[in-house]
């Protein structure tokens, strides 16, 4: 985000800020001008789908996680499958000595394990 963004954003809180004060002192003339200059900011700010609430109204939490995961599933990746490095560990030190004792290894897993 750059500088104007942010100031953009803090001008968009003051907003909602005053708004929240007329609505504490009852000023309806206040509450008519600052709920319009708000809800433009806020769209101009892209803001406007969190204000609306059109999508996901009278749903819990639940169901709309329910519908993000199934409309909109997060990818695998290959990076977050073994992120300890477990397999490769228990492979390294466990299974390809095992398959060595037994004659089963093949030449690269046996170069495998004095590699790293």
């Amino acid at each position: 985000t750059t500088a104007f963004e942010i100031q953009r954003y803090v001008a968009n809180v003051k907003l909602k800020d005053a708004l929240d004060k007329a609505f504490m002192d009852g000023d309806s003339k206040a509450i008519t001008a600052l709920r319009k200059a708000y809800s433009e900011d806020s769209k101009d700010l892209g803001f406007d789908a969190v204000l609306s609430g059109n999508d996901d109204s009278g749903k819990s939490l639940g169901q709309r996680i329910q519908a993000w995961e199934l409309n909109e599933p997060v990818p695998d990746s290959d990076k977050y499958e073994d992120t300890a490095g477990l397999k490769k560990y228990i492979n390294k030190w466990f299974v390809i000595p095992m398959k060595r004792t037994f004659g089963r290894a093949s030449e690269k897993e046996v170069e495998s394990l004095y590699e790293d």
